[in-house]
């Protein structure tokens, strides 16, 4: 992708932020409240009625949610690019993995605002910066990966079969209840934990967690894995946004 195309995904997301945050009243700050008040309503189900008993659950609840918000609602934009930038399409001949790319940065330029607050918040709550902390950008970047690989998957495939997108929907929604934002699925039996890690969020969810909690991690080869397979899938997905590229105005004409 040539550097045109680079300042044009910049531009526009910086563009469609500013959009985003003018339909409000209190503009950018509803980056930070809702994720705030999306834990409340959580921590008051499993903390509160459900009396969970994992230590510091408010920590513990905030850096599951938040890197579980920037996973699916990147993902579902993502999915749904294409599709909405019909009248774009129609008009304009551009590389059509622009328009997941557009959504990557705009998504993850709010989940680092709201990323940047909770490490504010781990530091007051006494949870200091460790020597584990020089692992976190390979963990970002592997989430990262993961998040483009299947929302390119989606974006390519979607325009065809709009009803996919309920189908993406709810699937999203069943591993979110099996990425352990609720509990520490190092509880479970190492037999359950095999399986249970298997879904690269969970994984991912618990390394932030190590990392940001108790100042470790170990895993390297398995993020290598994940970040490799994501890497390979951001490749595969894109050949096939390519290879549909002068369909996909016709396509979304329909």
């Amino acid at each position: 992708m040539t550097l045109h195309y680079i300042h044009l995904i910049l531009y526009k997301s910086w563009a469609d932020l500013r959009s985003e945050a003018r339909r409000y009243y209190i503009s950018y700050l509803w980056w930070i409240i809702e994720p705030i008040l999306e834990m409340m309503v959580y921590y008051v189900v499993f903390g509160v009625l459900l009396k969970n008993k994992v230590p510091h659950f408010i920590p513990f609840l905030l850096i599951g949610l938040t890197s579980w918000k920037w996973f699916i609602a990147t993902v579902r934009h993502e999915g749904n690019s294409i599709l909405n930038s019909r009248s774009l399409i129609q008009q304009v001949n551009l590389p059509k993995a622009v328009f997941p790319l557009i959504v990557v940065c705009t998504d993850t330029f709010k989940f680092l605002i709201v990323f940047l607050i909770i490490l504010i918040f781990l530091w007051i709550s006494h949870f200091p910066v460790s020597a584990a902390y020089f692992t976190l950008p390979l963990l970002l970047i592997t989430q990262l990966a993961l998040i483009i690989a299947l929302g390119f998957f989606f974006a390519a495939i979607i325009p065809f079969v709009p009803d996919m997108d309920i189908l993406v929907d709810n699937t999203l929604r069943f591993v979110f209840f099996l990425s352990g934002v609720f509990f520490d699925p190092r509880t479970l039996s190492p037999e359950k934990q095999f399986w249970f890690f298997l879904n690269p969020m969970a994984f991912l969810i618990n390394g932030y967690r190590s990392i940001l909690m108790e100042g470790q991690f170990h895993d390297y080869q398995r993020l290598l894995i994940i970040l490799a397979a994501s890497l390979a899938g951001i490749l595969i997905a894109n050949r096939i946004i390519r290879h549909f590229d002068k369909i996909y105005p016709r396509v979304v004409a329909q």
